[in-house]
């Protein structure tokens, strides 16, 4: 009797040490297997939320203004219908973060993808101020878009500062000012009157 004890005992003792061993292995597969597929998706969740904002600033109407502004110092009767450039779409896809600070995209002009223009913006930290505004840290245009402001404007247009702002000082014809504008239209109602 006191042997079928011990056999009952034992085999209690072997069933408890086979329940903890399984216990042990469930724990450590979860800490080897569970954690890192947390951390993953914890990244993941942080990135494409941190796209997100990268998207809002790239949308917002200050990075729209610097956009427009960095296009037409490339051309200078851009978005007037005489020019090369007359409209552009940011490319999402081309949305990333700069390893140096701040964010790259692409905007495409008049909907050709041959006629990109690459911008980098970026907002400066200003110590107890806080963040200062966007500003635009330059804009590479594409070869394609370089030839055509070339063929339109002459030769070696994009190798000059400020291209756009001399071809305005040499052409002023091109470019009339709000008084040559109301002095137009006074000739124009003044000849009306005449008959």
């Amino acid at each position: 009797m006191v042997r079928m004890m011990d056999d009952r005992v034992a085999s209690a003792r072997k069933r408890r040490r086979k329940s903890y061993f399984a216990l042990s292995l469930v724990i450590i597969l979860f800490v080897m297997v569970g954690i890192p597929c947390g951390v993953y998706f914890h990244i993941q969740w942080r990135d494409r939320i941190f796209r997100q904002e990268m998207v809002q600033v790239v949308h917002s109407q200050e990075v729209g203004e610097l956009i427009k502004k960095g296009l037409e110092e490339w051309d200078p009767h851009a978005f007037d219908g005489k020019g090369v450039i007359n409209t552009y779409r940011i490319d999402d896809s081309s949305i990333r973060e700069n390893p140096m600070g701040g964010v790259d995209f692409d905007a495409i002009v008049n909907d050709e993808k041959k006629f990109d223009v690459s911008f980098h913006v970026d907002r400066y930290f200003i110590g107890d101020d806080g963040y200062g505004p966007i500003k635009s840290d330059g804009a590479d245009p594409s070869t394609e878009l370089t030839d055509a402001l070339e063929k339109r404007y002459g030769k070696g247009w994009s190798e000059t500062d400020n291209a756009a702002e001399k071809y305005r000082k040499e052409h002023p014809q091109e470019f009339p000012t709000p008084q040559k504008k109301r002095a137009n239209n006074n000739r124009a109602d003044n000849n009306d009157e005449w008959f």
